[in-house]
């Protein structure tokens, strides 16, 4: 074998790994850019839920102090702050609705202040208060299921207290 054949065989060697290198090292930061985006879209997830449980749980506690009637606008819902533990609107079947901060939380945080966290999130409000608000992630990611899970409790609530609408 000639010396210029061995040279360019090796060349090709090193090119080959050079490449090969490359390769691995665009994966290995890939890998570690999708782990920490991912990382932050739990946390993210993690911090909607928190609010959207927490403004759940303030419409249900204004609804409770007010016969069945939901807040009509965001500055009536802020004001039921602080929050209480508990209501005391029982539901008829039992887990209708939650009726202990810790049921609605499900493990997370309470939000202290609803206006600043709500500050990403849609809220819609009926003019009567005879319907519970819509609160929507805009969005934003939320775990599994707390969405629906936050409509069934308004829209249950709603139903064992029903607000006859004046003409």
């Amino acid at each position: 074998m000639s010396n210029s054949r061995l040279h360019r065989l090796g060349s090709t060697r090193m090119i080959f790994l050079v490449i090969l290198v490359v390769f691995i090292l665009a994966w290995i930061g890939t890998a570690i850019f999708g782990y920490v985006v991912y990382g932050n879209v739990l946390k993210t997830a993690e911090r909607t839920d928190n609010a959207l449980r927490s403004l759940t749980w303030a419409a249900l506690v204004y609804a409770c102090e007010h016969e069945g009637r939901f807040p009509t606008s965001d500055v009536e819902l802020f004001a039921t702050q602080p929050l209480p533990d508990q209501i005391t609107c029982i539901p008829e079947v039992a887990g209708a609705w939650p009726t202990t901060l810790d049921e609605v939380l499900e493990g997370g945080q309470l939000v202290e202040d609803l206006k600043f966290s709500s500050r990403k999130l849609k809220l819609y409000f009926a003019s009567e208060g005879s319907l519970p608000p819509v609160f929507d992630a805009n969005g934003m990611p939320t775990q599994l299921n707390t969405i629906e899970t936050l409509k069934v409790w308004l829209g249950a609530f709603s139903e064992a207290h029903p607000i006859v609408s004046s003409p």
